[in-house]
């Protein structure tokens, strides 16, 4: 198992330095406000957007530690603490440089053409500005917002967070974290995995007052700030907005989805036949089709993953490779540790960083190629700018799902039979 190495993104010694640094160029950002108007030059502006980025850079690092170490312990009320102060410094700070993509915004299309024009590799992220005009707000309500998310949405979703990762369950006579309960959601055996599930929905139960609360703060928050104030149509138009795909992209998907569900049903009538599942319900999504699954620890998957990826690319190997090189993997199930996985990429020259809650199990296998997709992408992206090297959700898991599908492929050339019927009915 491993853990990773935070130094890359910045000595903690220095985090006083870095805040100084950022509120200095910060100010001095603020300075240029006198310099937007009719006259600015394409050379000044590319200076400005430039700087903007240096700032984005240094608040970037700031952000990226502190949540990373946040999710080694949710539970941590230093790194809670830690968390939260960064947070309101970044919103803070980002306010006080508003008033230049607004004013961006409001500027003729002509003026707007001649520097995205002369822009270069900065010309996405200022298309993106122009394109967000009819959904934005006044300079202080913009404000308002971004301080009321601090104590409103965001602070739910920490709350969230922090209940959440403390949960325990006692299974068997052992208590475990939900990554180690998770894995007998795959057991051959029908009572373990409906125990484990059961286990699982019943903690959320009793605590689903508080959660259900939660959900609700955030689901009626999208609502207020994205229909009632920014005037989306509906709420996923929102969202679509922001992954920069059209609705009508996403109604052309679930049409598509809804027509062939059948397919998806039939999966499950075949999975059920080929395990010998009388009965097939919930519990039995992940159950394994042979009686001992194959265990693959976290040295040996590491080995797999490398293998698959040299074997499709070089490049993609070298990219895989350099994020266990650079140890930015935090493998180790401990408690109130984040659930899940997930790969952080905080700025175009820092190597990502991957967590994971890695059990042995075959579907570890496959989160740990699916999150290293998403960190070659990012290393990939390096030509790219700050602004614009992160991937927007639907083309970021395209790249994921596509490390699953080397895997996967990989495992059906090699394996044995069972193990492939194993990656078959996972």
């Amino acid at each position: 198992m491993s853990t990773w190495n935070l130094a890359d993104i910045y000595d903690p010694k220095d985090k006083d330095k870095l805040i100084s640094e950022l509120k200095k160029k910060v100010n001095r950002f603020k300075r240029f406000r006198k310099k937007l108007n009719k006259s600015l030059s394409v050379e000044e502006f590319l200076q400005i957007l430039k700087e903007k980025e240096k700032i984005l850079e240094l608040s970037s690092r700031l952000e990226g530690y502190a949540s990373l170490k946040l999710s080694e312990n949710t539970a941590d009320s230093k790194a809670n603490a830690e968390a939260v102060m960064i947070s309101q410094l970044s919103t803070e700070l980002h306010n006080e440089m508003l008033f230049f993509s607004i004013w961006f915004k409001e500027i003729s299309k002509e003026q707007a053409e001649k520097y995205i024009k002369a822009s270069g590799k900065y010309h996405y992220i200022l298309e993106r500005i122009r394109a967000y005009k009819p959904h934005s707000l006044k300079e202080k309500e913009e404000q308002i917002i971004n301080l009321k998310d601090l104590t409103g949405v965001e602070s739910a979703e920490r709350f969230y967070d922090i209940i959440t990762n403390k949960f325990t369950y006692i299974f068997e006579g052992k208590e475990l974290t939900l990554a180690e309960i998770n894995q007998y959601k795959q057991s051959k055996d029908k009572k373990q995995r409906r125990q484990s599930y059961d286990l699982v929905f019943e903690k959320y139960k009793e605590n689903q007052e508080i959660l259900g609360e939660i959900y609700k703060s955030i689901v009626n928050d999208w609502k207020n700030e994205e229909i009632l104030l920014r005037g989306f149509k509906t709420p996923i138009s929102a969202r679509n907005f922001s992954n920069d795909i059209p609705d009508k992209a996403t109604e052309a998907l679930l049409k598509v989805i809804r027509r062939n569900v059948k397919l998806f049903q039939e999966y499950f009538r075949i999975k059920a036949r080929i395990c010998k599942i009388k009965d097939f319900d919930r519990y039995d999504l992940y159950a394994p089709y042979k009686e001992s699954e194959k265990e693959y620890p976290y040295t040996e998957a590491k080995e797999i993953t490398l293998n698959a990826y040299k074997e499709f690319d070089e490049k993609m190997f070298l990219s895989a490779k350099k994020i266990f090189d650079a140890q930015h993997i935090h493998s180790k199930v401990q408690k109130n540790k984040m659930s899940g996985a997930f790969c952080y990429s905080i700025l175009k020259d820092i190597t990502p960083y991957v967590m994971l809650n890695h059990v042995g199990k075959l579907n570890d296998l496959f989160t740990m190629m699916h999150e290293l997709g998403h960190g070659i992408h990012a290393i990939l992206a390096k030509e790219q700018t700050n602004f614009t090297f992160h991937a927007t959700l639907p083309l970021a898991e395209t790249a994921s799902i596509f490390g699953e599908m080397i895997l996967a492929q990989k495992l059906l050339r090699e394996e044995d039979k069972k193990e492939k019927i194993s990656v078959l009915t996972r």
